[in-house]
């Protein structure tokens, strides 16, 4: 599965303008620790007589909030606009960002780009890319991947963490590029290399998955190490998947239901569920049935569709619940409805699940070995689904919803 993180621009600590206050470096320094509160009578005084540095301080203090001061996001706008005004680019991109999400001042795209345009013929790498984003996604200007490509290419060139992570996408996407792994990661290792978590967690990704790269499970879980740090949700159950299928690591089910459990008490719904299975197979844990259901439900209420399954059998066998082949019915039933729509999306896991659900009685859907062969035939690297083979899948219904083997394992 190919997650992709968005990384976001948020407002931080202001810089890049050189300072003309006396101590303002230090000032500033003791101002963010709590004891420095007496300063903020002088960079009042500087900004009113038009020191630019001592404007962005004050839009940054507002901004933020401190001292005891309410965080005070027009009063900072104000500050910012007047250093935007004498040509200040980091103040220029940062009244632009404001305008685009209406953050101090009225939403205006055509302002926020206005502004963005001039920080950017300054060269400022995060209004260059910020441009490209919004030619990519057609806010405030025609869509345009060409002029997107550009203009990310430039920040990114510039050493824009956010550029380079939003290339490697593209190339990973083949989105307005030849599609290029080699590419994607080279870019992505420099957006890494600056503590991008999405890049880091999508470079261990492509690592197990061996694109654009020899597969490489050591290199992956040093990736998704640093993701993880970061609280990276997806890497936290990655390093599950890793500790639990031995990939990079020696196979560790107490490791990997730690992982897991990480990752599920955060929200993410397929670590929850392999949580619930941990405690059903007591793999790392002991097994628990009552448990296991708790975490199935958990991740069924995200609609994860292989929760729903696992439901079903439970129901099926009255583990943890009476017996009730009815309800299981209804839950296999949401699971296989799910699973189709991913599946038809080209997602082979889907695709596995699906096709044996129609290929194995009894698990919500009417059994048509035709159909349940034509999803098997899209997931790749299928043998060549002859009689005997379709017989040996046959045969390993009970084991494929109950073990951890895929349609084609051990047959």
């Amino acid at each position: 599965m190919k997650v992709f993180l968005r990384c976001g621009i948020v407002l931080g600590l202001l810089a890049g303008t050189a300072p003309v206050l006396a101590n303002y470096d230090k000032g500033l320094t003791l101002y963010e620790q709590g004891i420095g509160a007496h300063l903020l009578p002088e960079l009042q005084l500087q900004a009113e007589q038009g020191n630019v540095s001592a404007e962005l301080t004050l839009g940054d203090i507002y901004a933020r909030g401190q001292q005891g001061l309410p965080a005070n996001l027009p009063l900072a706008a104000a500050w910012f606009t007047l250093a935007a005004q004498r040509g200040d680019p980091t103040a220029q991109y940062t009244i632009g960002t404001l305008y685009r999400n209406g953050e101090g001042v009225p939403r205006d795209i055509p302002q926020s780009v206005s502004w963005l345009r001039k920080a950017a013929a300054q060269g400022y790498a995060p209004a260059i890319n910020d441009l490209g984003l919004l030619y990519a996604q057609g806010v405030g200007l025609d869509a345009d991947p060409v002029a997107a490509l550009d203009w990310l290419r430039k920040a990114a060139d510039k050493g824009d963490a956010s550029a380079q992570y939003a290339l490697g996408s593209h190339y990973y996407e083949g989105k307005g590029v030849t599609l290029d792994f080699g590419q994607a990661i080279s870019w992505f290792q420099k957006a890494a290399t600056q503590g991008v978590a999405a890049a880091q967690i999508n470079l261990g990704l492509m690592a197990r998955d061996g694109s654009g790269e020899p597969q490489n499970y050591a290199m992956a879980m040093s990736w998704y190490l640093k993701a993880a740090a970061q609280g990276v949700v997806l890497a936290e159950a990655s390093l599950g998947d890793a500790y639990y299928n031995g990939q990079g690591v020696p196979k560790d089910y107490a490791h990997a239901m730690n992982w897991y459990r990480q990752a599920a008490e955060s929200g993410f719904a397929s670590a929850q569920n392999n949580v619930g299975w941990m405690y059903y197979k007591g793999y790392g844990v002991a097994r628990d049935f009552s448990h296991a259901l708790a975490w199935y439900e958990r991740a069924a209420y995200q609609q994860e569709p292989e929760t729903m399954v696992n439901i079903g059998l439970m129901y099926d066998r009255g583990e943890g619940v009476p017996l009730d082949h009815a309800q299981a019915q209804t839950w296999y039933l949401k699971g296989a409805e799910l699973f189709k729509k991913t599946a038809q999306q080209g997602d082979d896991y889907a695709q596995s699940e699906l096709g044996m659900m129609y290929m194995c009685p009894g698990h919500g859907v009417t059994p048509d070995d035709s159909v349940g062969l034509g999803w098997l035939a899209k997931v790749p690297k299928h043998p060549e689904l002859t009689a005997d083979i379709v017989k040996k899948i046959k045969a390993h219904c009970d084991r494929f919803f109950t073990s951890d083997d895929g349609p084609f394992d051990n047959l």
